[in-house]
C-alpha cells in the first residue's frame, strides 16, 4: 500500500512479553506513538492476558488498541496461525489457551534435550522468562545468541530450531475448525496470518469453507505480486483483508508500522463485526 503522512495508519499484528515479544504492553504502546500509529492490535500467541494493560496504555497515549490474538493451529501437518481481531475474550477461550501454554514447558525441555545431543548446553533455568512466564522459541534463540552458539536469532532458527530444524519439537495446536470456533465464539473476525510466508496460499479456499473471514494480505515478507493476487482472491470471495508488522522486537523482523496499513482497512473489519454481532 502507498504510504501517506496525512492518512492514519494502523498495525494489526504485534506481540508483547505475554507471548514471544520483548516489550511490555506499555513499551509497545510507547513504540506505537513513536511510529505515529492511530491504532494497534495486540495479537499475542495463544494469550490475551496483556490486552487490559495495552488498552490502558493506549488510552494514556490516545492510541486505539484492538483486542486480538494469534492462535497456533495445524492442518495437513503444517503450522497455521489464525489472527482474531476485535475479539471479546470469554472463559472458554481463556481456559483453552491456558491449556496450550501449559504444554509449552514440556515441549521446551524436549527441544533442550535435542540441542544437548548437538553439544548446545542450555538449561531451563537459563531461559529468560518474563514476568508473564511465557515460553517460546524466540526465548531459546536469544540464549543461544548470548552463549555464542549462533550469531543471531535468524541463525538459531535457520540451523537449529526452525520448523525443519534438528532441534525442533512440534507444539500442541488446535485444528483450523477449533481455532476458528474459538475466535468466532469470542465475537472476533478471523484471518489467515501471513499465508505467503507460511506457504499456505493454496489453502485459502479450504479455510474459507470452514468459516474463515479474511486474509492477512499486507505483510513484510509478501511480494507486491503476491499482495495483488491475495487482494484479488479476497475480492472474489468477499473476504476481509488486514495487515501488520508481526512486530516482536527492534532486533528481529520489520519495524512497528511496516508495511503501511490504512485505517480504512480497520473500518471495514469493524463494519463486518457490527453486521455479525450488532450491539443491542
Amino acid at each position: 500500500m502507498g504510504d501517506s503522512l496525512a492518512e492514519p495508519k494502523v498495525d494489526l499484528h504485534t506481540h508483547s512479553i505475554f507471548s514471544d515479544g520483548k516489550l511490555t504492553p506499555e513499551q509497545l504502546l510507547e513504540e506505537a506513538q513513536w511510529a505515529a500509529l492511530s491504532a494497534i492490535a495486540l495479537t499475542d500467541h495463544d494469550n490475551t492476558d496483556g490486552l487490559a494493560r495495552a488498552i490502558a496504555a493506549g488510552n494514556e497515549r490516545s492510541i486505539e488498541v484492538i483486542s486480538g490474538v494469534e492462535l497456533s493451529c495445524v492442518h495437513d501437518n503444517k503450522e497455521v496461525h489464525l489472527l482474531g481481531l476485535l475479539i471479546e475474550p470469554n472463559e472458554k477461550m481463556s481456559v483453552e489457551m491456558k491449556k496450550m501454554r501449559d504444554n509449552r514447558e514440556s515441549r521446551m525441555q524436549l527441544m533442550l534435550d535435542k540441542l544437548e545431543a548437538m553439544n548446545i548446553h542450555i538449561t531451563m533455568d537459563e531461559l529468560p522468562l518474563s514476568e508473564t512466564n511465557s515460553l517460546g522459541r524466540p526465548h531459546l534463540a536469544r540464549v543461544m545468541v548470548k552463549k555464542g552458539y549462533v550469531k543471531n536469532i535468524s541463525e538459531a532458527f535457520e540451523h537449529y530450531i526452525g520448523d525443519e530444524g534438528p532441534g525442533y519439537v512440534a507444539k500442541e495446536r488446535w485444528s483450523i475448525s477449533e481455532g476458528l470456533e474459538l475466535i468466532h465464539k469470542a465475537k472476533g473476525i478471523s484471518f489467515l496470518a501471513h499465508p505467503g510466508a507460511s506457504g499456505l496460499v493454496d489453502y485459502i479456499d479450504e479455510f474459507v469453507r470452514l468459516g474463515m473471514m479474511g486474509v492477512e494480505v499486507y505483510y513484510a515478507k509478501h511480494s507486491p505480486e503476491l499482495e495483488k493476487r491475495l487482494v484479488e482472491k479476497c475480492a472474489e470471495q468477499n473476504l476481509l483483508v488486514c495487515g501488520g508488522s508481526d512486530y516482536h522486537s527492534a532486533e528481529a523482523g520489520p519495524s512497528l508500522g511496516i508495511p503501511f496499513i490504512s485505517y480504512d482497512i480497520l473500518k471495514k473489519i469493524k463494519k463486518r463485526k457490527d453486521e455479525l454481532w450488532p450491539v443491542s
